[in-house]
C-alpha cells in the first residue's frame, strides 16, 4: 500500500498549522475574488478592460467575462498546490510550505489585479 493512501495521511497533512492556514487564506481569498467579481461583472459594459500597465495603458480588450479567468486560474493554483503539497508533504516539508505559500500569494495577486482592473473598468 502506498504511503498516501493511508488512511491516517491527510489529517497528518491538515494538522499542520501552516498548511492549514495557508490552505484557508488561499481558499477565502479565492471565494471572495469569485464573489467580488462575479457581483461586479453585471455593472460593466459588454466590452470590458482585460489587461492594464503603466507603460502601454490599456493593451487588451474583450467580453466582461474573460475577467472570470482570474479566479478560474487562481483556484486551479489553489488546487493543484494544495494536492501537490499533500504528496510531499511526508518526503519534503519545507516543499510543501513553499507550494502552499504560493498559493496564498498567487490569489493575492490575482484579487490586487482584479481590483485595479475594476478600477480602470469603471
Amino acid at each position: 500500500m502506498d504511503w498516501y493512501l493511508h488512511p491516517g495521511f491527510f489529517p497528518l497533512y491538515w494538522r499542520d498549522r501552516f498548511v492549514r492556514g495557508g490552505i484557508i487564506v488561499a481558499t477565502v481569498g479565492a471565494a471572495a475574488l469569485w464573489l467580488g467579481l462575479l457581483l461586479a461583472i453585471k455593472q460593466l459594459p459588454e466590452i470590458a478592460f482585460l489587461h492594464y500597465n503603466i507603460y502601454f495603458g490599456i493593451d487588451l480588450i474583450g467580453s466582461r467575462y474573460q475577467l472570470l479567468v482570474l479566479p478560474a486560474i487562481g483556484s486551479v493554483v489553489l488546487v493543484i498546490n494544495g494536492v501537490l503539497g499533500a504528496v510531499v508533504f511526508p518526503m519534503e516539508k519545507a516543499l510543501t510550505y513553499f507550494l502552499v505559500g504560493a498559493a496564498v500569494l498567487t490569489q493575492l495577486l490575482f484579487i490586487v489585479a482584479a481590483v485595479f482592473l475594476l478600477f480602470v473598468n469603471f
